[in-house]
């Protein structure tokens, strides 16, 4: 809740000077990687792939400076990522088949980022930014076990916290005078496991492409 207020608190802030102020759109489409401390995951079955991830979001920015301006953006976003064979097993521990498992997250987040213009068509800037889970879901792969039953569960990623902060270091290039093309670099701050998997390390580097389109 208190992560909620804040957000409203920005929003109120660039909304009290909204004719300063632009109002915009905007998608990314990117990948992230899960960097780990040591050879396993926070759960010694996991092999992580690559995460894709969609963000869809809009942007208020107000100028501070003759060339600079800061950018707030609440967004939604969704992750999806491989996690590689989970070796399935009966009461009995003994081994029934291999399932293939995956990740599934649903995500709210904001950035708040500074940036300095660097002529009349590129912007290049940097901040903080954070998302906050509201559902992340564990997959496993419907399979025939070896006595011919169907392995088909679904639970809750318990180990991962819900909220992630990273440092977005971004550039902007308008393609036209509403349309601008963006890349954005998202360097993690904190572990993404819970404080009960501590000996674990997990961050997710990520990289994303989007365009924005500005209301003038």
């Amino acid at each position: 809740m208190k992560k909620l207020l804040f957000i409203l608190a920005l929003l109120c802030v660039f909304s009290a000077n909204a004719q300063e102020s632009t109002l915009g759109l905007t998608g990314k489409l990117g990948a992230f990687h899960t960097v780990t401390s040591s050879s396993q995951s926070a759960t010694a079955d996991i092999d992580y792939g690559l995460g894709l991830q969609l963000e869809l979001g809009v942007l208020l920015r107000k100028p501070v400076t003759p060339n600079g301006f800061v950018q707030l953006t609440p967004v939604l976003a969704l992750d999806r990522q491989s996690g590689g064979n989970i070796r399935m097993t009966d009461l009995q521990q003994n081994p029934v088949a291999d399932a293939k498992t995956r990740y599934g997250n649903l995500s709210v987040g904001a950035g708040v980022l500074y940036f300095h213009r660097f002529g009349s068509s590129l912007a290049v800037g940097a901040g903080v930014a954070a998302k906050y889970k509201l559902t992340a879901i564990m997959a496993i792969q419907k399979v025939m076990g070896q006595n011919g039953s169907e392995l088909d569960d679904y639970y809750d990623s318990f180990y991962h916290r819900k909220l992630t902060l990273y440092l977005p270091l971004e550039a902007q290039l308008a393609l036209a005078p509403k349309l601008e093309l963006m890349a954005q670099l998202q360097l993690p701050i904190n572990n993404r496991v819970a404080a009960a998997e501590s000996a674990f390390k997990e961050r997710d580097l990520g990289l994303v492409l989007g365009l924005n389109y500005l209301f003038r």
